[in-house]
Parts: structure tokens; C-alpha cells; sequence
């Protein structure tokens, strides 16, 4: 496979599975580990068959990344604080409003 001028490492990798992934799966194997070995068979059918999507595919594999990056992220910034205080206020009485009229005349 031809690179263009960005200087890109060339690896291989060899995946060696003794039973069909057609059958049932490998009760040895979780199943994060079974979507990582389906990713990887596309990634190589791809790669032989349209070496022009491999691009297309590694782009939306890195905005993937950057998405789950930053939701994770918000997540640990949104996280409730460490320690529970008490919170002291007055409940106050219901008050009936008129209702809100907006005329576009």
C-alpha cells in the first residue's frame, strides 16, 4: 500500500483466530474483544479491496475518538462534587401567573 508524503509507519498485523467468527462465538472472548476483532477484519478487507476508504474510514475513526473524548470529558466536569452538604431553603407559596400573550400584529 502506497502512502502519500506524510510519514506514516508502516505496520502489520497478524490476527490469528481458531474458530469461524460465522459461528458462534468464542465463549472465551468478551465481547468488547469481538467488536475489536470484527473492526480490525473490516479494517483489512477494506484496505485490500478500497485502499481509497481506508482513508475515509480512518477519518471517522478519529472524529469517533475526538467525540467520545470530549463527551467523557463534560462528564467528569459535570460530576457531582466529592463531598454532600446540606442545602437550606424556604418553599414558598404557588403563585398563579396570567398567561404570557405574544401579538405579531
Amino acid at each position: 500500500m502506497k502512502h502519500s508524503s506524510l510519514s506514516v509507519p508502516n505496520v502489520t498485523i497478524n490476527v490469528s483466530i481458531e474458530s469461524s467468527l460465522n459461528g458462534e462465538p468464542n465463549v472465551d472472548l468478551s465481547e468488547d474483544t469481538m467488536l475489536l476483532l470484527k473492526c480490525l477484519t473490516l479494517l483489512n478487507t477494506l484496505s485490500t479491496t478500497a485502499p481509497e476508504g481506508l482513508k475515509e474510514a480512518s477519518e471517522a475513526l478519529e472524529s469517533m475518538v475526538e467525540f467520545y473524548k470530549e463527551r467523557v470529558d463534560n462528564v467528569q466536569q459535570s460530576s457531582l462534587p466529592q463531598s454532600l452538604g446540606v442545602i437550606k431553603g424556604n418553599i414558598l407559596r404557588t403563585v398563579v401567573r396570567p398567561p404570557l400573550v405574544i401579538d405579531f400584529e
